[in-house]
């Protein structure tokens, strides 16, 4: 004879067995594509694109969001999905750091929640000094008497990736000695 407290416990571990092929894991669900990372400048847009697909036979539903420290420079695109089997849908992360934010290499976590499980894809940006130029005397010296004039000949080159606008001062103790 089989006693009641027998039968509850083969009745939880059929519900277990059968439950539990279901529900599945999440991430043993879906394969991730992860885009390139990027180098931008401060104040530009750049787009990292990541696809993930639904290898499961189940909808799938995410959350999607971004970490690290590129993260309050970045939307990421969708912040969520739906996701059907053998479907896939691309993540976009539009990355564009402000004009005050300092050159160096950031992280970009682009995370995904489902069903309890998380996965990221993981993204370096770099931001790098985008508006830099040299200027460069073509003489080391001159040599002048008083009351002569010379001319003093300097090379400005542009080394950034924009069209820039320059404003040339003289400074120091002979500033006055020059127009």
């Amino acid at each position: 004879m089989i006693s009641k407290s027998s039968d509850k416990i083969w009745f939880l571990l059929l519900i277990t067995l059968i439950i539990l092929p279901i529900q599945g894991n999440a991430a043993t669900n879906y394969k991730l594509f992860t885009g390139e990372s990027k180098e931008t400048c401060p104040g530009t847009t750049n787009l990292i694109i990541d696809r993930i697909e639904n290898i499961g036979n189940q909808p799938l539903s995410l959350t999607i969001s971004p970490s690290g420290s590129a993260s309050g420079f970045v939307t990421v695109i969708p912040n969520g999905m739906i996701l059907d089997p053998g479907k896939s849908k691309s993540i976009y992360s539009y990355i564009t750091p402000r004009t005050t934010t300092k050159t160096g290499i950031y992280s970009l976590l682009v995370n995904l929640a489902s069903q309890g499980d998380a996965d990221s894809i993981e993204h370096r940006i770099i931001v790098k000094n985008c508006n830099d130029f040299e200027i460069v005397a073509l003489k080391d010296s001159i040599e002048i008497c008083p009351s002569d004039s010379n001319q003093v000949r300097f090379q400005l080159e542009n080394l950034g990736q924009f069209d820039d606008t320059y404003s040339l001062s003289i400074e120091g103790e002979a500033k006055d000695w020059i127009t």
